[in-house]
This record gives structure tokens, sequence and C-alpha cells, in this order.
């Protein structure tokens, strides 16, 4: 089995190719072609639930608006159950006009892309151009844009490239634009391409005569804004001229993604069915609260059980690029937790002997001259007698994984003696009637045998499960996934999606 179906395309489903979507960062992916990079996926750089400041991956360059009737709206889930940036097409728009970005965007001829992943919500009865996103001076003659407008009573996508005295227009004639859409705009040295979802490209010949004045979310460039979006923004890409490869698997992510819900990992939820108990997952930053790059929240994505922690200094740190180049949290092994005592999840957690399963997708930072124990996951009562956990522990001068199992009058261990737990690694810890087993990156299961006596009452990352939290983690969790047993073709299909991470 393999999630989403994409067996035949890799390795489970954290690994598809040029063309996948698992573990696919435009950052990374993209390097030095990425100029900059807006996504509503990155909670930590969008200020306010009526939006101020909306800043880039890349640099930080912020689209900020002061007025707050001209803000447009983040939410988790407007962008078919998935974050977006809702534009009202009356007044909403951002604008940047950061000297770094303006020096850093190619002007006059100089050639790049736009992308935008969007929702175009106006009705064709309503014939106003209206206007995603504009680079330029003081009118479209001078810019780039990519807008929607109505031919036929059909809405259209259309992109606008000037050259100094007038605004050379790409109208496409095949896709209907009402709802969500990838748009992209390669503006080349003499001629500009339109491609609407990644099917054919519409061209015209243009000699590009840009100025770099300001950037726009959801109006034109114009001095004064204009032509206002109605719909939803949730990714603007500006990219240096992309190689096909690069175009594919970039046109390939934002397809993936316009089809909402959970973006990069599709296919983990729909695998595990009911199996599914909870998922904590880094790399959903719609499911995160990042306070100056402290965790406040982080909510699972079954049910939305939060994990929280409300006293600054106990926070674990956000990483947008802190695990293998993709989102982490870290801890810092002093005194950063998370906890969560939902009364929804404790109930839906099976309790006393009843089995089930914990992975964890962490990286283990403790040297082995600290030989305390470290927990990453612990659920249970006010000790580890009456719970069941995951650490970290050394054995002869070396880092290993331990597995705990409450008895309620002793807690049972499984002491995995064949990985070095130093760096990055997949734990899986199945808690059954009578027997619990560790295992480490798929090695030989290491198990005891042991019958759970679990009593619910809180579940923490970050340290062990006793009534005051001790025995911090030193390193990052990126992913904490709770399941019913698992067959073994699931089993298989979650370890190979969490180990291509």
């Amino acid at each position: 089995m393999s999630f989403g179906k994409l067996g035949a395309m890799g390795r489970g489903f954290g690994h598809l190719g040029a063309l996948g979507t698992a573990g696919y960062s435009p950052v990374a992916a993209l390097g030095a072609d990425l100029i900059a990079y807006w996504d509503v996926n990155r909670p930590d750089l969008i200020t306010g639930l009526n939006v101020s400041s909306w800043r880039d991956i890349v640099a930080g360059y912020p689209a900020v608006q002061a007025t707050g009737s001209a803000q447009p709206v983040y939410s988790i889930s407007s962008f078919n159950g998935a974050p977006g940036i809702a534009f009202d097409g009356a007044s909403q728009q951002l604008t940047c006009t950061d000297a770094a970005f303006l020096a850093a965007l190619p002007s006059g001829a100089g050639p790049y892309e736009i992308w935008a992943l969007i929702q175009q919500d106006a009705l064709p009865a309503d014939t106003t151009e209206r206007i995603a996103v504009a680079v330029g001076g003081a009118s479209l003659v001078t810019g780039r844009a990519l807008s929607r407008i109505v031919t036929s009573a059909t809405n259209r996508a259309r992109s606008r490239t000037g050259n100094g005295a007038a605004s050379t227009n790409i109208d496409d004639t095949a896709v209907d634009l009402s709802t969500r859409h990838v748009l992209r705009l390669a503006v080349g040295a003499t001629s500009s391409a339109l491609t609407v979802d990644g099917g054919t490209p519409s061209t015209a010949s243009v000699v590009p005569s840009t100025t770099n004045t300001r950037l726009r979310l959801g109006a034109s460039n114009a001095t004064a804004a204009v032509n206002f979006w109605q719909g939803q923004i949730a990714a603007i890409l500006i990219t240096q001229p992309l190689s096909a490869a690069k175009a594919a698997a970039l046109q390939s992510y934002l397809t993936r993604r316009k089809a909402g819900g959970s973006y990069s990992f599709p296919g983990v939820i729909p695998a595990l069915g009911s199996n599914a108990i909870a998922y904590w997952d880094a790399a959903r930053g719609d499911t995160l609260t990042v306070l100056l790059g402290a965790v406040a929240s982080w909510n699972d994505v079954v049910a939305g059980y939060p994990a929280i922690q409300g006293t600054p200094t106990l926070k674990p740190i956000y990483g947008a690029n802190s695990f293998n180049s993709s989102p982490g949290i870290t801890f810092d092994g002093v005194d950063d937790f998370l906890m969560c005592t939902d009364a929804a999840f404790l109930a839906a957690l099976p309790s006393g002997a009843s089995p089930y399963e914990i992975w964890a997708l962490v990286s283990q930072d403790a040297l082995p001259a600290d030989t305390t124990e470290r927990f990453v996951v612990a659920v249970g009562d006010s000790s580890l007698i009456t719970g069941r956990a995951i650490s970290r522990i050394v054995t002869t001068g070396t880092n290993r994984a331990r597995g705990r199992t409450g008895t309620g009058a002793a807690a049972t261990n499984a002491d995995d003696t064949a990985t070095d737990l130093s760096g990055s690694h997949v734990i899986r810890y199945t808690i059954g009637a009578t027997a619990s087993a560790l295992t480490v990156d798929a090695g030989v299961p290491t198990a005891s045998s042991v019958v759970p006596a679990t009593t619910n009452t809180r579940l923490r990352f970050g340290a062990s499960n006793a009534s005051a939290a001790v025995s911090f983690w030193q390193g990052q969790i990126v992913a904490v996934v709770v399941t019913l047993p698992l067959p073994v073709d699931q089993a298989s299909a979650l370890q190979n999606y969490l180990g291509s991470r």
C-alpha cells in the first residue's frame, strides 16, 4: 500500500520524483531561482486575522496594509479546507515597497516568472477586471500582472506585460476561471506566456519595460490601488525563468494544493482511515500558532486536538527549514514542552490495556555525555507507571531509543540496542494488550512482555507525562502519529513516508 495510491511513482508516499508533492519544498527545489514567495501555510509570517502584514519566505519581504477596512482576512480553512487569505473585491489589498525586494526583482526587460495559487469568486455578471498580483510603476504600462476578466459571459485569466507605452495582454480562452486555479506568467525579454492549470501556454510578443516601484496582492500596481481581487490568494511565487523540470514540479505541487485539504500529505489520513487517532505535523503551518518564533499551540490534523504551552519561556521554537530544510519544532532540553489535555482526544485514545501505536519523526541532538533520559512523547497520568512513552537514553556511551509501558505498578522498558539515536530518525512504538515493541528506522523490533494499565490524563511532547514535566527532549519533533494497530501495508507506507522526510 502507498499513501494516495502513489506507489508506482515512488517510495511509499514520501518520494514522488520530480513531479511529486509530498516532501516537495519550493524553497529547497527552486534554490537560487526563487526570488520571493508568499504562502498562507506559513502563519508565522502573517500578522493578524485581518492581515496587516504578510512576509515572504525568502527574505521576509513585507506586503502590508495599515488601514483596517482594507485588510484582507486570513482563515485556516477557507481555501477548500486549507488556509487562505480572502480579498473582498472592494478595497482590500497588500502592498510591498521593500527596497531589498525591489532591488532583487529584475526590471526593464529582465525576465522572470509570477506564479499564483488563487480562488476566483467574482460572478461573470461582474465584468470588472480584477487583479490578483501586479508589479510595476504608476500604471500597468510599466508593470506585469495576473488578473481575471470576463469574455462571452465566462471568467477568464489575463496576463499583462507593459512595454512602457501600452499593456500587452494575453487572454486565456480555454479555462473557466471560477473557483481555484494555478496561474503562471512567464515574462521573457521579447515575449510573455500565460499558462492556466498547467495547460497549453498562450503567448504574445512584447518587450517589457518594467519599473519596480511596488508589488500589490489583490489590486493593480497603479499609484492608487484599483481593480481589486475578489476571492482568495493562497500563494504567490516570483522566480527566475524556470527549467521545464522545475516548472513541472512546481506546477504539480500547486495543483495538489489547489485541491484543498492537507496540502503536503493528502494521503496520510485517507490511507490510515479510521486507524488514525491523532496526527501532529510541523509541516502543516495552518495547525500551528507561532508567536515571535515560539509555538503556543500545535493542533492535530484529524480533529484539531491542541497541544499547548502558555508560558513563554517553556515554548519550543518553530523553524521553517530546521529539519532537513523543512519545518521542525525545536525543544531545548531544559524546560520546553507542549501538553494536550483535550477531553475529546483523551476519550478517543484507548486506555487500560487497549492497544495502539505511537510514531514519531524526530531529530535527537543530546550528546552521549548527557545521560539524562529525554522524552519525545508521553501519554498517561501522574507517573510513568500509568503511561506509554518514547524516550532517549544512553547505553555504553551511545544514544538509544526506549519505549516505556506502565503496568500500574512499574514501567516496563523496550530498549533498542542497534541504532545510534543521534540525528534524524523514525521511531515506532506498538503497545499491545500483552506485549509492546519498539522499532527504529524500520529495523528489527525490540519487544517486551507487558500488560498496560494506562490512565489518559495528558499527552506531552518534549517531556514525561508526570504531574510536573521532567526529562525534557533536546532536539526536534517533526511529526507524531497515534494510530490503532496497523496492518503491514499501512505501517510500511507510513514508515516510508516519514522516512523519506
